[in-house]
């Protein structure tokens, strides 16, 4: 037996060892597409990973939604403290920079909304407010008290004179009370054209006040605050949590992110991670291969 023949069997089978297990690698992303004969679409094509994208879209998608994603998951990376630091940190940075903002209310508004929808929206808050201002004065009685303090003003302006022995609590009543319902039918009737126009005014003030100001006539304790906003935001995020999880849907949008994967993206992905241990699978099979080849010459 020469020497060719005791290497070549062994050779063979390492050689057919690792072209079997390179194409079976290979195998899992090509081929990209069907190969089709006529009507007759070849064995194993396409590849594992495209004919299947969409299976494993699915159960990678419900893996992270349904059990590497939780709420309870969640709720500790957002009420982290270097999450929930950030957020702080980035409510105080806005509320610094807005204590130097030179814009005024109006302006600011302007930013957000158009101007007509602006006029429209400043034009509801002022009937509102006017609604509740003629509401509470209604509720108030303003009739009433002014037929009290008259009462009490003539009581004291006659006190100790001789009219004051005729003005009993009838006659009173008698001369007040007209008095008293006049006023309340002129404030339902009348009232709204006084006040409107002052709370309009009041609007064009307010609207004319740069921001900086405004918060920094309120005097901010930025470390109250740091603490407002905490307790805020944990209880929010404690309160919320499933409400976000549902909302962002995350099983549905890691199934559609890798069903619009290029095929061969996903390759490079699992590439990227497991490319040793697939070229290891390929020398394993010109291994097996050898020992085969080797025992075969033994037997």
């Amino acid at each position: 037996m020469d020497f060719l023949h005791i290497i070549g069997g062994p050779a063979v089978g390492a050689l057919i060892g690792y072209c079997t297990n390179y194409i079976a690698v290979k195998m899992l992303f090509r081929p990209l597409k069907p190969i089709k004969i006529g009507t007759f679409t070849l064995p194993f094509t396409p590849g594992i990973m495209p004919k299947r994208k969409p299976a494993l879209a699915k159960a990678l998608g419900t893996a992270v939604g349904n059990t590497l994603l939780t709420t309870d998951d969640l709720k500790k990376v957002l009420v982290s403290e270097n999450v929930k630091n950030s957020v702080i940190d980035m409510f105080i940075t806005q509320a610094n920079q807005l204590s130097q903002n030179e814009k005024t209310m109006k302006e600011v508004a302007l930013t957000v909304m158009k101007e007509g929808n602006y006029d429209e929206t400043k034009g509801v808050i002022v009937e509102k407010v006017t609604d509740k201002v003629m509401e509470n004065l209604e509720q108030v009685g303003i009739g009433n008290i002014v037929v009290e303090e008259a009462k009490k003003a003539v009581r004291e302006k006659m006190s100790g004179s001789f009219v004051a022995m005729f003005l009993n609590e009838d006659l009173m009543d008698s001369l007040a009370q007209p008095i008293g319902e006049y006023v309340e039918s002129y404030i339902c009737r009348e009232g709204r054209n006084y006040v409107e126009p002052m709370v309009e005014r009041e609007m064009d003030s307010l609207e004319q006040i740069k921001v900086g100001e405004l918060i920094q006539n309120a005097n901010l304790d930025f470390e109250t605050m740091k603490e407002q906003i905490e307790k805020l935001y944990v209880t929010g995020i404690e309160t919320f949590a499933d409400t976000i999880v549902n909302y962002f849907k995350v099983a549905e949008i890691i199934e559609e992110k890798v069903n619009a994967m290029p095929v061969e993206e996903l390759e490079k992905l699992v590439l990227s991670v497991m490319k040793h241990e697939l070229q290891m699978v390929v020398n394993l099979g010109a291994l097996i291969g050898l020992v085969l080849g080797i025992l075969n010459l033994a037997f």
